[in-house]
């Protein structure tokens, strides 16, 4: 009978110590998440930025050759 209460409470310490890395892991990944998301919004302000600059000078170049002052 002693033997079969502590397997009961070492099981049941054991269960609860599984829920709590679940629930850090849960958290970690969550705060992985939200720094992806944070990350491919930086990529796609810089990559916005980028083309809007690049077909700017291409635009310019084209004008450029096209019109002799």
């Amino acid at each position: 009978m002693r033997d079969e209460e502590r397997a009961l409470e070492r099981r049941m310490r054991m269960k609860a110590m599984a829920g709590v890395m679940d629930f850090f892991g849960v958290i970690g990944c969550a705060i992985l998440i939200i720094a992806f998301i944070a990350l491919l919004v930086n990529l796609y302000t810089w990559l916005a930025g980028d083309l809007t600059q690049s077909f700017a000078d291409l635009q310019k170049s084209v004008t450029e050759a096209f019109i002799v002052k």
